[in-house]
């Protein structure tokens, strides 16, 4: 019969060896540097908007910073970001200073604040939808500093990719 205690501890061996295996390969030689030199060739400017329909707070923190840093990593790569994110649905409700007592705990609030005040030191532009803001009740007058309203966030959509602007959906 075998022994449970000894089963867990080779178990435990094995982890370890797994672990202590897979920090050692990462301790090697330099990672790779990473590039978008075959997308970017040729090109002085990158124009994107960004659609974003997000309706979870932690889950627009976080793309709003993989946004931030998309506009980071084409400037190091010598091309001039020109990005627009314009904001639809309901993940409007967390772009405000009064959100509703429903969304007003999430601790993910602090963090889109914050995300969307470096997007704007970074010279992005942001928009948000009029017709969302109407439909989850927020005040077009307590939008988060930096944003601007618009009167449709697909209208808007449409006119930056006519201007050559390419589109990002972000959902």
């Amino acid at each position: 019969m075998l022994r449970p205690l000894p089963l867990l501890a080779a178990a435990a061996l094995l982890l370890t060896s797994f672990s202590a295996a897979a920090a050692t390969a990462s301790e090697g030689p330099a990672a790779p540097r990473y590039d978008d030199a075959d997308a970017l060739k040729g090109q002085k400017t990158g124009k994107g908007v960004f659609l974003v329909n997000i309706g979870e707070a932690q889950k627009l923190a976080r793309y709003l910073k993989v946004i931030h840093g998309s506009h980071q990593g084409m400037a190091e790569q010598k091309v001039t970001p020109d990005f627009v994110v314009v904001f639809v649905g309901p993940g409007v409700q967390f772009l405000t200073t009064t959100p509703s007592a429903e969304v007003a705990g999430s601790p993910a609030l602090k963090d889109v604040a914050n995300t969307v005040e470096a997007l704007r030191a970074a010279g992005i532009r942001m928009e948000i939808c009029s017709v969302a803001t109407a439909a989850m009740g927020v005040d077009n007058a307590k939008v988060l500093p930096g944003i601007k309203v618009v009167r449709d966030g697909f209208v808007s959509a449409i006119g930056y990719q006519a201007q050559g602007y390419g589109l990002v959906p972000v959902n």
